[in-house]
């Protein structure tokens, strides 16, 4: 047997701010489960109207009922960006969006000095619910561009670092944004719905390519879902999948017996 077609519609509508809601629609059926996925992008447009934190409610229906049923309500954040001033420093991305058990993310360690480093020394602690798993110097055209060392124990990484071949020692218009290092980042089966663990990133001794030692204007900064952090901590925000309903079906061949009563 096969399940009736039937479309579905998926509506998003933000609670904060005044834009206007998204529509979209997916035929399902004709399936021997009669489950139906729907994923889809929202466009650009949606979020450009959007507050910087905003609230979205899901909703969902059959198309040939025309009502629909509220799923929930999820937070929506504006991606962090570094302030035009930020330099003299370090700085890394962490995730806005809450993350799951099991889930992976890099941090990607960038310079925002004005010259590029011939030597770094760096420290990167985890809070709970978080562990290192993987680190890589940056590359380029697949040769390393720094080498070093990488300990990592757990939760605490310690970085020393030095540019391969020679340093160019002039100092540019602006930070040179370039990579350090990338670390790999996984989160803990354990955590739990609604908490959050600790990043901290801390610049300890730079130097260029004249072997001078910088000063940094902070010790680190992190990009945040809270936005720019120059305290050198930030957060990662932890959820879980939340049972909904339950659903039996048959999968596979099967048949259908009549008794007579």
């Amino acid at each position: 047997t096969e399940v009736q077609k039937a479309t579905v519609t998926i509506k998003v509508t933000p609670l904060v701010s005044s834009g206007s809601p998204h529509v979209h629609t997916k035929q399902c059926g004709n399936t021997d489960t009669g489950i139906c996925d729907i994923t889809f992008n929202l466009p650009s447009s949606f979020f450009a109207t959007l507050a910087e934190i905003d609230q979205l409610q899901i909703e969902y229906g059959l198309q040939s009922q025309g009502t629909m049923q509220i799923l929930g309500v999820i937070p929506s954040y504006h991606g962090p960006t570094l302030a035009p001033t930020a330099e003299g420093t370090l700085y890394a991305e962490i995730p806005s969006k809450s993350l799951y058990p099991g889930n992976q993310f890099d941090i990607e360690i960038r310079s925002l000095f004005s010259v590029y480093l011939k030597t770094a020394e760096i420290r990167v602690v985890l809070g709970d619910g978080l562990s290192f798993v993987g680190d890589e110097f940056a590359k380029e055209n697949g040769a390393d561009i720094f080498f070093g060392t990488v300990d990592r124990e757990g939760s605490l990484a310690s970085i020393s670092l030095a540019r391969k071949d020679s340093t160019e020692v002039g100092v540019q218009a602006g930070p040179t944004d370039e990579v350090l290092l990338t670390l790999r980042v996984r989160v803990s089966n354990q955590v739990i719905d609604g908490t959050n663990a600790s990043v901290l990133l801390e610049g300890i001794r730079f130097k260029d390519g004249n072997e001078a030692l910088l000063t940094p204007t902070e010790t680190g900064i992190l990009l945040t879902r809270d936005g720019q952090v120059t305290s050198s901590v930030g957060y990662v925000h932890f959820t879980q999948d939340q049972i909904v309903g339950i659903m039996s079906y048959t999968q596979g061949p099967a048949e259908m017996v009549n008794h007579a009563v």
